[in-house]
């Protein structure tokens, strides 16, 4: 189904109204959350919709081909720039399709894909003041060259790995000439993309830079991640094209960056500290991104049941309902942001941390099944004494993971899913960046790409643990 098929069928389906913002102001019941009879139909129609929303912010008209602007917002905020990591992200939740096929055949992906990695090429010989660390490009190709935070590199980890899961399933499919061609080539100075933005991140990965919210230099557990990820996959790339040397490199700095991680374990705190050495809590939806950026199920780096991964989720959840008004009206669905002490436009939540969050407890349940029993222990009893509530656990306890368990996880990922449902509103498909944190009406940058991308990858992994 090509772009603009699809946009119609939404528009009539769908019914898509121009402003987000439309009847969303308004008191929140308790019956705001309790419409299972129409939920799943509502998600059905949403991960659609936001489909359309996503190919709208790709190659938009005025911008080379491949480009993916953070939001059609010009002012207030301008947000019409392709940043590297948002663009990553939107692209890898592409690639991810391209297996799926749910929306779109191989063909369609491909070509998008095709796009973006032309713009890649055309970016990456361009040196800004972050050189490959740049944050962002303005549509036509330039480097960002005003003053920013830079540099960002998580960027090049993040490419690097989408285009690498490209890849992969273009080797797979017998275009490995291709592959070796136009993606990883086996040369220094390194010219073809994937190769060039190993190696920086491989040189690099030691210095600090900015975080993912672009605020606070240091060194930070998401950007790390993103690096570790990337060097594990390079590693494998580079062996499968024969570059032994380089494969031997990727890994080397990959064992050093696992190594550091563990800095970020804070035995003080009791949860996982996004940055070192911050005056913050540490608390971060970070940490849960960074685990599901990285995600892959035949090369973990965390897992999900992680008894620190589970002790950070407790208290991000716990942050959070103690700062937002919206988490303090005795209803189920937690308004997640980024962090606690936040205050970009007065510090709200996000939907794109509330979809993570859901996209986190459905990549929990499909981890847990796997499982007979879980151990109690002083991490993570927090985590399951807030999700169970009918009976006290103790620590070294054995929790049977059964259906219940099981069952209580999925439905906590569809509250989070329900939350963004209300603040979408019932007139409108849209989501913006934010929601505010008193009244949940939509605020800041319109259509951002990335909450949709967000919901996208949710409702995939909602869908796997479905199937």
């Amino acid at each position: 189904m090509n772009k603009k098929i699809l946009i119609l069928c939404v528009t009539i389906i769908a019914s898509i109204t121009a402003s987000a913002n439309n009847g969303i102001k308004r008191q929140i019941t308790a019956t705001t959350f309790d419409q299972s009879e129409d939920f799943e139909n509502w998600l059905v129609n949403q991960e659609y919709v936001s489909w359309v929303k996503l190919l709208d912010n790709v190659s938009p008209s005025d911008s080379l081909r491949g480009v993916v602007i953070a939001s059609p917002s010009r002012h207030d905020p301008d947000y019409y720039y392709h940043w590297v990591r948002d663009g990553a992200l939107v692209m890898n939740s592409v690639v991810q399709e391209l297996e799926a096929s749910n929306y779109f055949n191989p063909e369609e992906i491909n070509e998008l894909m095709f796009d973006y990695l032309t713009w890649v090429r055309t970016i990456q010989p361009k040196n800004g003041p972050g050189g490959l660390g740049e944050a962002k490009y303005f549509v036509d190709g330039r480097p960002y060259d005003l003053p920013w935070g830079r540099p960002q590199n998580d960027g090049p980890a993040l490419r690097a790995v989408t285009l690498m899961n490209w890849a992969s399933i273009l080797w797979k499919a017998g275009h490995k000439d291709f592959v070796l061609k136009n993606l990883y080539k086996a040369e220094l100075p390194a010219i073809s993309p994937i190769k060039k933005d190993l190696e920086y991140v491989s040189h690099h990965w030691q210095e600090p830079c900015f975080d993912l919210w672009e605020e606070t230099m240091g060194d930070h557990f998401y950007t790390r991640m993103a690096q570790l990820r990337a060097l594990r996959q390079g590693a494998l790339l580079a062996r499968a094209a024969n570059d032994i040397s380089a494969a031997e490199w990727y890994s080397q700095q990959a064992e050093q960056i696992s190594w550091a991680l563990g800095q970020h374990f804070n035995s003080s705190a009791g949860y996982i500290v996004t940055t070192l050495n911050t005056s913050r809590s540490g608390l971060d939806v970070a940490t849960v991104l960074a685990l599901l950026h990285t995600y892959d199920p035949n090369d973990p780096l965390l897992s999900f049941s992680n008894e620190w991964v589970l002790a950070t989720v407790a208290n991000v959840e716990r942050a959070f309902e103690r700062v937002y008004t919206l988490n303090q009206k005795g209803y189920p669905a937690i308004a997640i942001g980024r962090y606690p002490e936040d205050v970009y436009y007065g510090g709200n939540p996000w939907f794109l941390a509330t979809n993570a969050f859901a996209e986190y407890y459905y990549r929990l349940r499909a981890e847990l099944s796997q499982l007979s029993t879980i151990t109690i222990t002083d991490k993570n009893i927090d985590f399951f004494e807030r999700l169970i509530q009918d009976h006290p656990l103790k620590i070294h306890q054995q929790l049977p993971v059964d259906g219940n368990l099981l069952n209580k996880i999925s439905s906590k990922g569809d509250e989070f899913l329900k939350r963004t449902r209300f603040h979408i509103g019932p007139n409108s498909n849209s989501m913006m960046e934010q929601y505010q944190r008193d009244h949940g009406y939509q605020l800041s940058a319109k259509d951002l790409t990335w909450s949709y991308a967000s919901f996208i990858t949710a409702m995939k992994a909602r869908a796997e643990i479905k199937r």
